[in-house]
Protein backbone atom coordinates (compact mmCIF):
# COMPACT_ATOMS: atom_id res chain seq x y z
CA UNK A 1 0.00 0.00 0.00
CA UNK A 2 2.56 2.20 0.30
CA UNK A 3 4.40 1.24 -2.59
CA UNK A 4 1.54 1.59 -4.53
CA UNK A 5 1.07 5.68 -2.67
CA UNK A 6 4.27 6.59 -3.32
CA UNK A 7 4.07 5.80 -6.89
CA UNK A 8 0.37 8.03 -7.07
CA UNK A 9 2.81 10.80 -5.87
CA UNK A 10 5.51 10.80 -8.20
CA UNK A 11 3.35 9.99 -11.12
CA UNK A 12 2.27 13.85 -11.45
CA UNK A 13 5.75 15.68 -10.24
CA UNK A 14 4.94 18.68 -10.99
CA UNK A 15 1.80 19.19 -9.50
CA UNK A 16 3.16 17.58 -6.03
CA UNK A 17 5.73 19.96 -6.60
CA UNK A 18 3.49 22.97 -6.47
CA UNK A 19 1.06 21.44 -3.76
CA UNK A 20 4.08 20.94 -1.63
CA UNK A 21 5.53 24.94 -2.13
CA UNK A 22 2.69 25.88 -0.20
CA UNK A 23 4.22 24.04 2.82
CA UNK A 24 7.77 24.68 1.64
CA UNK A 25 6.79 28.51 1.98
CA UNK A 26 5.10 27.97 5.44
CA UNK A 27 7.89 26.25 6.62
CA UNK A 28 10.44 28.50 5.88
CA UNK A 29 8.72 31.54 7.21
CA UNK A 30 8.27 29.26 10.34
CA UNK A 31 11.41 28.45 11.30
CA UNK A 32 13.22 31.60 10.19
CA UNK A 33 10.83 33.37 13.03
CA UNK A 34 11.82 30.40 15.82
CA UNK A 35 15.53 30.30 14.72
CA UNK A 36 15.48 34.79 14.20
CA UNK A 37 14.23 35.13 17.80
CA UNK A 38 16.58 32.44 19.40
CA UNK A 39 19.29 34.18 17.33
CA UNK A 40 18.05 37.24 19.00
CA UNK A 41 17.77 36.21 22.33
CA UNK A 42 21.01 34.27 22.39
CA UNK A 43 22.75 37.36 21.53
CA UNK A 44 20.81 39.69 23.99
CA UNK A 45 21.73 36.97 26.91
CA UNK A 46 25.51 36.88 26.06
CA UNK A 47 25.71 40.30 26.21
CA UNK A 48 24.03 40.69 29.55
CA UNK A 49 25.83 37.67 30.47
CA UNK A 50 28.97 38.77 29.65
CA UNK A 51 28.67 41.97 31.04
CA UNK A 52 27.46 41.23 34.19
CA UNK A 53 28.47 38.28 36.38
CA UNK A 54 25.18 36.85 38.21
CA UNK A 55 26.11 38.33 41.29
CA UNK A 56 25.86 41.69 40.59
CA UNK A 57 23.38 44.19 40.73
CA UNK A 58 22.92 47.70 38.97
CA UNK A 59 21.21 50.41 41.74
CA UNK A 60 20.11 53.55 40.81
CA UNK A 61 17.54 56.23 41.17
CA UNK A 62 15.47 55.67 38.20
CA UNK A 63 15.52 53.66 34.60
CA UNK A 64 14.37 50.03 35.89
CA UNK A 65 10.61 50.31 35.50
CA UNK A 66 10.14 48.64 32.60
CA UNK A 67 11.58 45.53 33.49
CA UNK A 68 10.12 45.48 36.94
CA UNK A 69 7.04 48.17 37.31
CA UNK A 70 6.27 49.59 40.40
CA UNK A 71 3.58 48.58 43.02
CA UNK A 72 0.21 49.90 42.38
CA UNK A 73 -0.29 50.25 45.96
CA UNK A 74 1.59 54.48 45.87
CA UNK A 75 1.65 53.56 49.74
CA UNK A 76 4.49 51.04 49.60
CA UNK A 77 6.17 53.21 46.72
CA UNK A 78 9.00 54.52 48.79
CA UNK A 79 10.74 57.72 47.40
CA UNK A 80 14.01 57.35 46.16
CA UNK A 81 16.67 58.48 48.41
CA UNK A 82 20.10 60.23 46.78
CA UNK A 83 22.75 58.12 46.31
CA UNK A 84 25.28 60.26 48.75
CA UNK A 85 28.42 59.02 50.33
CA UNK A 86 26.41 58.06 53.43
CA UNK A 87 24.07 56.33 51.83
CA UNK A 88 26.50 53.97 49.89
CA UNK A 89 28.49 53.13 52.75
CA UNK A 90 25.26 52.25 54.79
CA UNK A 91 24.61 49.70 51.44
CA UNK A 92 28.04 48.42 51.64
CA UNK A 93 27.50 47.22 55.25
CA UNK A 94 24.86 45.17 54.29
CA UNK A 95 25.40 41.28 55.19
CA UNK A 96 26.16 39.47 51.80
CA UNK A 97 27.90 42.57 49.73
CA UNK A 98 30.99 41.91 49.00
CA UNK A 99 31.95 44.84 47.16
CA UNK A 100 30.38 48.58 46.06
CA UNK A 101 31.53 50.98 43.28
CA UNK A 102 29.56 54.08 42.47
CA UNK A 103 29.52 55.75 38.88
CA UNK A 104 28.74 59.43 38.09
CA UNK A 105 27.15 60.48 34.60
CA UNK A 106 29.07 63.50 32.68
CA UNK A 107 26.66 64.54 30.32
CA UNK A 108 26.31 67.43 27.96
CA UNK A 109 30.08 67.53 26.93
CA UNK A 110 31.58 67.17 23.42
CA UNK A 111 35.07 65.18 22.80
CA UNK A 112 37.75 66.52 21.25
CA UNK A 113 41.60 64.93 20.31
CA UNK A 114 44.38 67.67 20.56
CA UNK A 115 45.92 67.65 17.34
CA UNK A 116 43.20 66.19 15.55
CA UNK A 117 40.30 67.69 13.91
CA UNK A 118 36.47 67.07 14.40
CA UNK A 119 34.56 66.92 17.25
CA UNK A 120 32.52 63.94 18.87
CA UNK A 121 28.91 65.02 20.03
CA UNK A 122 26.92 64.62 22.47
CA UNK A 123 29.16 62.48 24.29
CA UNK A 124 28.90 60.02 27.38
CA UNK A 125 31.31 60.31 29.62
CA UNK A 126 31.11 58.08 33.08
CA UNK A 127 33.34 58.68 36.26
CA UNK A 128 34.20 55.62 38.52
CA UNK A 129 37.62 53.71 39.75
CA UNK A 130 36.44 50.56 38.18
CA UNK A 131 39.09 49.23 36.28
CA UNK A 132 39.71 48.94 32.79
CA UNK A 133 39.23 45.38 32.50
CA UNK A 134 36.44 45.11 34.49
CA UNK A 135 33.75 43.40 33.92
CA UNK A 136 31.48 46.20 33.00
CA UNK A 137 33.54 46.51 29.46
CA UNK A 138 33.66 44.08 27.18
CA UNK A 139 37.23 44.44 26.10
CA UNK A 140 40.50 46.70 26.89
CA UNK A 141 43.94 48.13 25.26
CA UNK A 142 46.59 49.51 27.20
CA UNK A 143 49.52 49.28 29.31
CA UNK A 144 47.88 50.56 32.66
CA UNK A 145 43.93 49.92 33.73
CA UNK A 146 43.65 51.98 36.59
CA UNK A 147 42.82 55.55 36.42
CA UNK A 148 45.17 58.51 38.36
CA UNK A 149 45.20 62.13 38.25
CA UNK A 150 44.68 63.84 34.59
CA UNK A 151 43.88 59.99 33.36
CA UNK A 152 41.37 58.54 30.68
CA UNK A 153 40.21 55.68 28.88
CA UNK A 154 38.87 56.55 25.80
CA UNK A 155 35.92 53.74 24.14
CA UNK A 156 37.14 52.07 20.31
CA UNK A 157 33.56 54.65 19.28
CA UNK A 158 35.94 57.75 19.99
CA UNK A 159 38.99 56.21 18.48
CA UNK A 160 37.07 54.93 15.35
CA UNK A 161 35.42 58.51 14.75
CA UNK A 162 38.90 60.09 14.32
CA UNK A 163 40.47 57.54 12.33
CA UNK A 164 43.06 56.50 15.15
CA UNK A 165 43.68 52.88 15.94
CA UNK A 166 43.49 51.92 19.12
CA UNK A 167 47.05 51.72 19.93
CA UNK A 168 47.89 55.49 18.16
CA UNK A 169 45.44 57.09 20.31
CA UNK A 170 46.49 55.95 23.83
CA UNK A 171 49.42 58.57 24.72
CA UNK A 172 47.11 61.67 22.83
CA UNK A 173 45.28 64.08 25.07
CA UNK A 174 41.32 64.10 24.54
CA UNK A 175 39.78 66.96 25.61
CA UNK A 176 36.09 67.47 27.09
CA UNK A 177 34.06 71.17 26.62
CA UNK A 178 30.63 71.78 27.18
CA UNK A 179 28.75 70.79 24.27
CA UNK A 180 27.86 74.07 21.82
CA UNK A 181 24.26 72.59 21.28
CA UNK A 182 21.84 69.45 20.30
CA UNK A 183 19.61 67.15 22.64
CA UNK A 184 21.89 66.84 25.26
CA UNK A 185 23.53 69.61 24.72
CA UNK A 186 23.97 71.69 28.59
CA UNK A 187 25.45 74.83 28.50
CA UNK A 188 25.75 76.52 31.56
CA UNK A 189 27.15 79.92 32.83
CA UNK A 190 29.83 78.02 34.65
CA UNK A 191 31.11 75.99 31.94
CA UNK A 192 31.36 78.45 28.77
CA UNK A 193 34.69 78.78 28.07
CA UNK A 194 36.01 75.82 30.45
CA UNK A 195 37.98 73.14 29.14
CA UNK A 196 39.10 69.52 30.49
CA UNK A 197 42.33 68.03 29.39
CA UNK A 198 43.38 63.83 29.91
CA UNK A 199 45.98 61.81 29.03
CA UNK A 200 44.82 58.94 27.23
CA UNK A 201 45.79 55.28 28.77
CA UNK A 202 43.83 52.96 27.69
CA UNK A 203 40.57 52.24 25.55
CA UNK A 204 37.47 50.23 26.29
CA UNK A 205 35.30 48.01 24.71
CA UNK A 206 31.51 49.47 25.44
CA UNK A 207 30.02 46.74 23.84
CA UNK A 208 26.31 47.85 22.38
CA UNK A 209 26.63 50.49 25.37
CA UNK A 210 27.45 54.00 24.89
CA UNK A 211 30.10 54.79 27.36
CA UNK A 212 32.69 57.44 25.23
CA UNK A 213 35.32 58.41 27.76
CA UNK A 214 35.94 57.04 31.13
CA UNK A 215 37.90 59.04 33.98
CA UNK A 216 37.64 58.95 37.68
CA UNK A 217 35.10 60.05 39.70
CA UNK A 218 37.23 62.42 41.72
CA UNK A 219 37.84 64.27 38.53
CA UNK A 220 34.40 63.89 37.01
CA UNK A 221 32.86 65.27 40.47
CA UNK A 222 34.60 67.94 40.03
CA UNK A 223 33.38 69.36 36.69
CA UNK A 224 29.89 68.05 38.13
CA UNK A 225 30.38 70.49 40.59
CA UNK A 226 31.31 73.59 38.28
CA UNK A 227 27.95 72.46 36.36
CA UNK A 228 25.97 72.92 39.76
CA UNK A 229 27.78 75.67 41.27
CA UNK A 230 29.21 73.79 43.99
CA UNK A 231 32.14 74.39 46.24
CA UNK A 232 34.18 70.88 45.06
CA UNK A 233 33.69 67.74 43.89
CA UNK A 234 33.31 66.11 47.94
CA UNK A 235 30.56 68.66 48.36
CA UNK A 236 28.73 67.76 44.96
CA UNK A 237 28.89 63.82 46.09
CA UNK A 238 27.82 64.21 49.44
CA UNK A 239 24.67 66.08 48.13
CA UNK A 240 23.68 65.24 44.67
CA UNK A 241 25.08 61.55 44.75
CA UNK A 242 26.15 59.03 42.42
CA UNK A 243 23.91 57.94 39.58
CA UNK A 244 24.47 54.66 39.75
CA UNK A 245 26.19 51.76 42.27
CA UNK A 246 27.61 48.46 40.39
CA UNK A 247 27.01 46.13 43.58
CA UNK A 248 28.38 42.53 43.69
CA UNK A 249 27.20 39.69 46.25
CA UNK A 250 29.05 37.25 47.46
CA UNK A 251 26.86 34.57 46.15
CA UNK A 252 23.27 34.48 43.57
CA UNK A 253 21.93 33.25 46.77
CA UNK A 254 22.57 36.80 48.79
CA UNK A 255 20.67 38.82 45.67
CA UNK A 256 17.31 38.47 46.72
CA UNK A 257 17.77 40.18 50.21
CA UNK A 258 19.72 42.26 49.04
CA UNK A 259 17.67 43.90 46.58
CA UNK A 260 14.57 43.76 48.51
CA UNK A 261 16.63 46.00 51.31
CA UNK A 262 17.97 48.70 49.04
CA UNK A 263 14.45 48.93 47.42
CA UNK A 264 12.55 48.81 50.66
CA UNK A 265 14.50 51.12 52.66
CA UNK A 266 16.09 53.76 50.13
CA UNK A 267 13.40 53.70 47.16
CA UNK A 268 16.24 52.98 44.39
CA UNK A 269 15.77 50.45 41.72
CA UNK A 270 17.61 47.46 41.22
CA UNK A 271 18.17 44.97 38.42
CA UNK A 272 20.29 42.14 38.20
CA UNK A 273 21.20 39.82 34.94
CA UNK A 274 18.58 36.98 35.99
CA UNK A 275 15.83 40.27 36.29
CA UNK A 276 16.73 41.37 32.55
CA UNK A 277 16.71 37.88 31.13
CA UNK A 278 13.35 36.98 32.64
CA UNK A 279 12.26 40.30 31.03
CA UNK A 280 13.88 38.88 27.87
CA UNK A 281 12.50 35.90 27.63
CA UNK A 282 9.14 37.40 28.15
CA UNK A 283 9.28 39.86 25.41
CA UNK A 284 10.12 37.30 22.48
CA UNK A 285 8.15 34.88 23.76
CA UNK A 286 5.25 37.25 23.06
CA UNK A 287 7.07 38.04 20.11
CA UNK A 288 7.55 34.80 18.75
CA UNK A 289 4.26 33.70 19.62
CA UNK A 290 3.00 36.80 17.40
CA UNK A 291 5.01 36.02 14.40
CA UNK A 292 3.91 32.13 14.62
CA UNK A 293 0.42 33.20 14.24
CA UNK A 294 1.00 34.55 10.87
CA UNK A 295 3.31 31.13 10.09
CA UNK A 296 0.29 29.17 10.76
CA UNK A 297 -1.81 30.91 8.38
CA UNK A 298 0.39 30.25 6.10
CA UNK A 299 0.19 26.54 7.05
CA UNK A 300 -3.34 26.55 6.43
CA UNK A 301 -3.61 27.84 3.09
CA UNK A 302 -0.90 25.16 2.08
CA UNK A 303 -2.97 23.19 3.64
CA UNK A 304 -6.02 24.09 1.06
CA UNK A 305 -3.80 23.47 -1.82
CA UNK A 306 -3.40 19.69 -0.41
CA UNK A 307 -7.35 19.55 -0.13
CA UNK A 308 -7.34 20.88 -3.70
CA UNK A 309 -4.62 18.38 -4.51
CA UNK A 310 -6.17 15.20 -3.50
CA UNK A 311 -10.11 16.35 -4.06
CA UNK A 312 -8.80 16.66 -8.00
CA UNK A 313 -6.37 13.33 -7.69
CA UNK A 314 -9.76 11.19 -6.75
CA UNK A 315 -11.66 12.58 -10.39
CA UNK A 316 -8.56 11.17 -11.91
CA UNK A 317 -8.01 8.19 -10.40
CA UNK A 318 -11.57 6.95 -9.58
CA UNK A 319 -11.86 4.12 -12.13
CA UNK A 320 -8.62 3.25 -10.69
CA UNK A 321 -10.40 3.24 -7.03
CA UNK A 322 -12.85 1.17 -8.34
CA UNK A 323 -10.66 -1.43 -9.86
CA UNK A 324 -8.86 -1.44 -6.35
CA UNK A 325 -12.49 -2.39 -4.63
CA UNK A 326 -13.51 -4.55 -6.97
CA UNK A 327 -10.46 -6.54 -6.09
CA UNK A 328 -11.03 -6.61 -2.36
CA UNK A 329 -9.29 -3.56 -0.79
CA UNK A 330 -11.45 -2.26 2.19
CA UNK A 331 -12.59 1.24 2.67
CA UNK A 332 -9.86 1.57 5.54
CA UNK A 333 -6.94 0.86 2.57
CA UNK A 334 -8.27 3.07 0.38
CA UNK A 335 -8.11 5.69 2.80
CA UNK A 336 -4.68 5.19 4.12
CA UNK A 337 -3.59 5.36 0.23
CA UNK A 338 -4.76 8.61 0.31
CA UNK A 339 -3.23 9.90 3.73
CA UNK A 340 -0.10 8.28 3.10
CA UNK A 341 -0.59 10.68 -0.32
CA UNK A 342 -0.93 13.99 1.07
CA UNK A 343 1.29 13.34 4.57
CA UNK A 344 4.31 12.40 1.75
CA UNK A 345 3.17 15.75 0.20
CA UNK A 346 3.67 17.45 3.71
CA UNK A 347 6.49 15.44 4.19
CA UNK A 348 8.56 16.83 1.03
CA UNK A 349 7.32 20.33 2.06
CA UNK A 350 8.80 20.10 5.01
CA UNK A 351 12.30 18.92 3.70
CA UNK A 352 12.57 20.79 0.93
CA UNK A 353 11.85 24.14 3.22
CA UNK A 354 14.15 23.05 5.74
CA UNK A 355 16.78 22.47 3.32
CA UNK A 356 15.75 25.84 1.83
CA UNK A 357 16.40 27.22 5.60
CA UNK A 358 19.88 26.12 5.99
CA UNK A 359 21.36 27.06 3.29
CA UNK A 360 20.21 30.28 3.43
CA UNK A 361 20.84 30.45 7.36
CA UNK A 362 24.13 29.25 6.32
CA UNK A 363 25.09 31.61 3.86
CA UNK A 364 23.75 34.92 5.96
CA UNK A 365 25.00 34.17 9.38
CA UNK A 366 28.75 35.55 8.64
CA UNK A 367 27.55 39.14 7.19
CA UNK A 368 24.75 39.10 10.22
CA UNK A 369 27.55 38.64 12.61
CA UNK A 370 29.70 40.90 10.96
CA UNK A 371 26.66 43.74 11.65
CA UNK A 372 25.86 42.60 14.96
CA UNK A 373 29.56 43.57 15.84
CA UNK A 374 29.77 46.84 14.10
CA UNK A 375 27.11 47.57 16.50
CA UNK A 376 28.92 46.36 19.43
CA UNK A 377 27.52 42.66 20.06
CA UNK A 378 29.97 40.29 20.95
CA UNK A 379 29.00 36.93 18.80
CA UNK A 380 30.39 34.35 16.53
CA UNK A 381 27.20 32.88 15.40
CA UNK A 382 23.22 33.96 15.06
CA UNK A 383 21.26 31.07 13.49
CA UNK A 384 21.93 27.88 15.66
CA UNK A 385 19.67 24.49 14.69
CA UNK A 386 18.02 22.60 17.04
CA UNK A 387 17.65 19.15 16.36
CA UNK A 388 15.02 18.61 17.97
CA UNK A 389 13.27 21.73 16.88
CA UNK A 390 13.84 20.91 13.34
CA UNK A 391 12.33 16.70 13.37
CA UNK A 392 9.43 19.04 15.22
CA UNK A 393 9.02 21.14 12.24
CA UNK A 394 8.97 18.11 9.77
CA UNK A 395 6.87 16.24 11.73
CA UNK A 396 4.34 18.72 12.12
CA UNK A 397 4.38 19.13 8.14
CA UNK A 398 3.23 15.70 8.23
CA UNK A 399 0.66 15.77 10.44
CA UNK A 400 -0.99 19.26 8.41
CA UNK A 401 -0.22 16.96 5.31
CA UNK A 402 -2.49 14.29 6.87
CA UNK A 403 -5.01 16.55 8.45
CA UNK A 404 -5.52 18.19 4.67
CA UNK A 405 -6.08 14.67 3.37
CA UNK A 406 -8.40 13.69 5.39
CA UNK A 407 -11.67 14.71 3.72
CA UNK A 408 -10.67 13.36 0.53
CA UNK A 409 -9.77 10.01 1.50
CA UNK A 410 -13.30 9.88 3.58
CA UNK A 411 -14.68 10.91 -0.18
CA UNK A 412 -12.31 8.60 -1.83
CA UNK A 413 -13.24 5.74 0.56
CA UNK A 414 -17.12 6.33 0.01
CA UNK A 415 -17.23 5.66 -4.00
CA UNK A 416 -19.40 3.10 -5.18
CA UNK A 417 -17.31 1.07 -6.80
CA UNK A 418 -19.67 -0.36 -9.59
CA UNK A 419 -20.23 3.79 -10.33
CA UNK A 420 -16.53 4.04 -10.10
CA UNK A 421 -15.90 1.40 -12.49
CA UNK A 422 -18.09 2.75 -15.33
CA UNK A 423 -16.50 6.37 -14.71
CA UNK A 424 -14.87 7.64 -17.74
Amino acid sequence: MITYSLNLVFRSKLRTFLTSLGITIAVILLSLIIFGMNGFKDVITGEFTSRFKPTEIVVSTTGFNFISPPSSDESEVKEPVRMTTEVIEEIRMLEGVKSIDPIVLVNGMQIKIKGETGVFSPSFIIGTDLAGDSSMFMGFEGDRNILNDGEAFVSEDIANFFNINNQDIIGKTVVFEASSGGLLGSQTKEQIGKSYEFEIIGVVDSGADRTDSVISIKEASEILAVTGGFDNGEEFLSLAGYDQLLLEANSEDDLESIKNFITDNYGLQTFSSEDVLEFLNLITAGITFVLIFFGLVSAFVASIGIINTMVMSIYEQTREIGINKAIGASNLQIMGIFLIQSGVIGLLGGILGMSIVFAVTTIADPFIVELLKEQGFNTEKYFTFDPITVIGIVIGCIVVGILAGIYPAIKAARLDPVKALRFE
